[in-house]
């Protein structure tokens, strides 16, 4: 308790509280806050709270940024898309480029379990969790 600091206002002692920074984070954790904050409130709320929402986070974006370009390489390699491709027909590889990524964006999201499938609408994507590790790509 002694390294926090105190400011006078009247005969009030208020503490200097300075709330931690967000760290930067990337699509799939902001994409993964939005869902647990719309559809899993309680879950968002006990993360929020016990201070462990942003490594949550964290490991969901890195971990999904991770899946995402391995699919993005696999897919490349399946359709043929290779740096030779790159230096011949630039236009042909970032439109073939695009398609792939377009594609993996498409297919990298979790379907929602059959319990959740009662308050959660099919259409809505969600974003992989360590604990389900199911998704909908077929390579």
């Amino acid at each position: 308790m002694s390294d926090i600091t105190y400011h006078r206002e009247g005969y009030y002692l208020i503490p200097d509280l300075i709330p931690p920074g967000a760290p930067p984070m990337g699509v799939w954790g902001m994409r993964r806050r939005e869902f647990l904050r719309k559809h899993h409130d309680g879950i968002y709320t006990g993360l929020l709270l016990s201070g462990k929402l942003n490594a949550h986070l964290e490991e969901i974006d890195r971990a999904a940024s991770e899946m995402f370009d391995q699919l993005i390489e696999q897919y490349a390699t399946r359709e043929g898309v290779t740096e030779q491709l790159k230096t011949e027909d630039q236009m042909e590889w970032v439109r073939r480029m695009n398609s792939i990524r377009g594609k993996t964006r498409g297919r990298f999201f979790c379907l929602p379990s059959s319990q959740d499938r009662r308050t959660v609408p099919l259409s809505v994507p969600t974003i992989m969790c360590s604990p389900c590790r199911n998704f909908t790509h077929e390579m």
